[in-house]
């Protein structure tokens, strides 16, 4: 069972290699998002290391959520093209805020923030939503013609399998072990379908116009 839930969280590598195989055809946008599916492979490696050698990975799990949390607000931000500068770091603030008052309030890293990571996930995929939707409408439907609808929707399905994965585990899913470890693979799963429209967003995202010139010079 542990070897599945590996195999399918590493499953986000895939579009972290089509991403750098692109990465110098694509717009800012689009490398950012790269970078940001990179430091998501690397806390997944972290957090496998991390349980193998001192039985957790609460402090680099806290840690990525905050950096998670601050860096998709930002990305958003590209995407969306009638979210104000104001709104952004209103949205950012309330993230890293929420963040400070858990770690305050239990006083130590050594436990998963739940709490910020229930809020900030439902908070984000609302976000996503409004992204998709203002997109779907400049594409005039068609998904095709904009990616950033397949890697929002990804972003959505990501951020709401973690809020329901937290709810599972406040609601003593953990105490268990058969329903966690199936929850756990479920979750996983979900993730995975997000990593596959991560990869076809990539695949699909259009080059930039420079690199276009640049092939017709």
């Amino acid at each position: 069972m542990f070897s599945l839930v590996v195999v399918l969280s590493f499953s986000i590598a895939l579009p972290v290699v089509a991403g750098w195989i692109k990465y110098r055809k694509l717009t800012g946008d689009y490398r950012f998002f790269i970078w940001m599916m990179s430091a998501a492979l690397c806390n997944e490696t972290i957090s496998l290391i991390s349980i193998f050698t001192v039985g957790n990975n609460y402090v680099n799990y806290n840690l990525y959520l905050l950096f998670g949390g601050v860096t998709t607000c930002y990305l958003l931000g590209l995407w969306r093209l009638s979210f104000s500068r104001k709104i952004l770091f209103v949205w950012s603030l309330i993230i890293v805020l929420s963040w400070l008052l858990e770690w305050m309030w239990f006083g130590t890293f050594y436990r998963f923030f739940c709490y910020t990571d229930i809020f900030s996930s439902y908070l984000l995929a609302l976000l996503c939503v409004s992204v998709i939707a203002e997109r779907l409408v400049m594409a005039d439907y068609r998904v095709k013609r904009d990616p950033v609808i397949l890697l929002g929707g990804g972003m959505t399905i990501s951020f709401l399998s973690s809020a329901v994965t937290e709810l599972f585990w406040q609601w003593g899913a953990v105490n268990d072990p058969g329903f966690s470890s199936g929850v756990q693979v479920l979750m996983c799963c979900v993730l995975a379908i997000s990593h596959l429209l991560y990869l076809i967003g990539i695949i699909w995202a259009p080059p930039k116009i420079s690199y276009i010139l640049r092939l017709f010079s």
